[in-house]
């Protein structure tokens, strides 16, 4: 509830309490039981967004190592997989822009590349997914260059796009993103 409150008013300390709180439902709950694994997505969700509100090197770098451990324990197969797969690209994206080397990047777009394999066409966030891969290899690419990179970026998109019919509330940023790749290869090759 605390979560949901600071997504729809921005304070600060709702966040704060929401991330206390998960805290203690993680730490009150054994390694094996059943909601372990869940509330520990939920403090890792919950600390990257504090860490992108405060910039503090700590949170995120926790939201990472969190995430990692709760896609660990999550099977392929698990209806949750790509959800966490995708908190844990989210979470090692932001730390790779707070700390900006080149390898933290790359393992951001790794694991969306993952995030959109094990999303199967037709899924609900199937289509943002794409979108996300696409503008992180356009990160990628602004980082170390090759338009390999916004080619994967522009086909990504598209693939958002196609997915996503006329008159969907996110297609318009979803067209956006695209737009930028395409901007982004116009730039690189004046094609």
């Amino acid at each position: 509830v605390l979560f949901q409150a600071f997504e729809d008013t921005g304070q600060l300390p709702h966040l704060i309490e929401s991330v206390a709180l998960h805290r203690a439902a993680a730490d009150a709950t054994p390694p094996g039981h059943p909601d372990h694994v869940t509330y520990l997505n939920d403090l890792g969700v919950a600390l990257r967004r504090l860490s992108e509100r405060t910039g503090e090197i700590g949170q995120i770098r926790e939201a990472v190592q969190i995430a990692r451990e709760v896609v660990r324990a999550t099977p392929a197969g698990h209806p949750d997989h790509a959800g966490r797969l995708s908190n844990l690209a989210a979470a090692q994206f932001r730390l790779s822009e707070r700390i900006g080397e080149i390898g933290q990047i790359r393992e951001a777009v790794q694991i969306a590349r993952e995030v959109v394999r094990a999303t199967p066409a037709g899924h609900p966030d199937h289509a943002g997914r794409l979108s996300v891969l696409g503008l992180f290899l356009m990160r990628l690419f602004e980082r170390s260059g090759g338009t390999n990179l916004l080619a994967e970026a522009i086909a990504a998109g598209r693939a958002a796009v196609d997915a996503t019919p006329a008159g969907d509330r996110n297609r318009p940023g979803l067209l956006s993103n695209l737009g930028l790749s395409l901007q982004r290869m116009f730039e690189s090759t004046g094609e």
